[in-house]
């Protein structure tokens, strides 16, 4: 009866570190309208855990980007991104991604000229933060 209780103690404090440790789920959603001129407006949502959060809003259509995608130069995400969408119009390279920061989640965007000289680095900046 003891090993039977070690055991099924065991498998319920693994089970209970495991769920802690689990990634949110992490989605994006998009409103886009052309206004008067014809040009795309999109407004952003992040959706983690089925709570959807406005990001802001954007000139032309997005994207969820793929994760393979992430280190190409016209995206330039950072590495300890765990989701990330794209949008562009005119020229103008719009990039918005999740990285986790402690129980935080946090919503770095950035924008990259398509005319920028070979080399420019995406400054990403922090405009929201989530609590977990």
């Amino acid at each position: 009866m003891r090993y039977l209780f070690v055991i099924l103690f065991s498998v319920v404090s693994y089970s209970g570190i495991f769920a802690q440790n689990t990634s949110p789920n992490i989605s994006w959603e998009f409103e886009t309208v052309e206004d008067s001129m014809a040009i795309p407006r999109t407004t952003i949502y992040v959706v983690v855990n089925k709570k959807k959060t406005l990001v802001g809003k954007g000139m032309g259509n997005f994207s969820e980007l793929e994760k393979n995608l992430f280190s190409q130069s016209q995206y330039q995400i950072p590495k300890n991104a765990v989701s990330a969408c794209t949008g562009f119009w005119a020229g103008l390279g719009h990039q918005i991604c999740v990285v986790p920061k402690g129980k935080n989640l946090e919503i770095k965007e950035g924008f990259l000229d398509a005319e920028s000289p070979r080399g420019t680095r995406v400054r990403f900046k922090t405009i929201k933060t989530i609590n977990l």
